[in-house]
């Protein structure tokens, strides 16, 4: 066997029993191996697609099977899900091959979590706190992070993230509006000064009456009243989910009405006088 690195011409001189001799030669070329280029080296994040690419042959075979589009084409798409090594054989016109290999390390994707689930009364404010293994993050629908905003309709809030690797992951929460509760605190009432009316809430299952003055319990339902000036009554009733809602009744005040009547008088037995009242409609 013979290995030149150069072509070369190889003479054979052979003597038989006789004494006779020739000479014979044979001549080896040296093909050149094709010049590969190749990809650089290159990190990506699991889950993403890139192409790699070998140049300098006429026909190639990439060795490693797995996660690639095509092995017989100079450039394929590959996306490993681990890092891993990519040989490929390039072979040139002179049927003469090398190999080259391009190195992919695969970074896992940043750990994101947007937070829990929440329930939020129609227009009260709730804040987001993002968390994970980013190095940065940034939320959907105009919400910074950790500042207050106000909720008027359930929606999903899409957190997502990006790590020192510039890998990119993501997360959503919901937060869910609830309808507010209709409280109606009743008809408005008119009363004689001194009497007292009953008010009645509806709609909640708790309720506060104020303002907390003339009114036998600000804390039920149907509390009875007695102002002795015409007065507004406002009633908060909370649902069961904790949301709140207002409404209010007037209880207006008549005056008593001033009588006047007749003097005390004495009479003999027997006399008939008249008495008189004034002031009213209805004696």
């Amino acid at each position: 066997f013979v290995n030149p690195i150069i072509d070369i011409q190889y003479f054979l001189n052979g003597t038989d029993s006789n004494g006779c001799s020739n000479i014979d030669s044979i001549g080896i070329t040296i093909d050149v191996l094709p010049a590969i280029t190749i990809s650089n080296d290159t990190a990506i994040c699991i889950g993403d697609t890139i192409n790699i690419s070998a140049n300098g042959g006429v026909s190639y075979e990439w060795l490693n099977l797995d996660f690639i589009n095509n092995t017989t084409i100079s450039n394929p798409n590959i996306w490993p899900n681990a890092s891993s090594t990519y040989p490929v054989k390039v072979t040139g016109g002179n049927n003469c091959f090398d190999t080259a290999e391009i190195n992919i390390t695969v970074n896992p994707l940043p750990t994101i979590f947007a937070g829990n689930e929440q329930n939020i009364c129609f227009g009260d404010s709730t804040f987001l706190i993002a968390s994970g293994s980013a190095n940065s993050y940034s939320w959907d629908n105009g919400v910074l992070d950790g500042v207050s905003f106000q909720v008027n309709q359930t929606l999903d809030y899409i957190l997502t993230g990006i790590d020192l690797n510039s890998c990119i992951n993501s997360d959503t929460v919901t937060i869910n509006s609830l309808d507010l509760p209709t409280i109606d605190a009743g008809s408005a009432q008119t009363i004689c000064f001194g009497d007292s009316a009953q008010i009645i809430a509806s709609g909640g299952t708790t309720y506060l009456w104020t303002p907390n003055i003339n009114i036998t319990d600000n804390t039920i339902e149907n509390p009875f009243v007695f102002p002795s000036t015409d007065t507004n009554y406002f009633v908060i009733g909370t649902d069961t989910n904790g949301c709140q809602n207002n409404d209010s009744v007037s209880i207006s005040i008549n005056s008593l009405p001033t009588i006047v009547i007749s003097n005390d008088t004495s009479i003999c037995i027997g006399d008939t006088i008249s008495i008189n009242a004034s002031g009213g409609i209805q004696y």
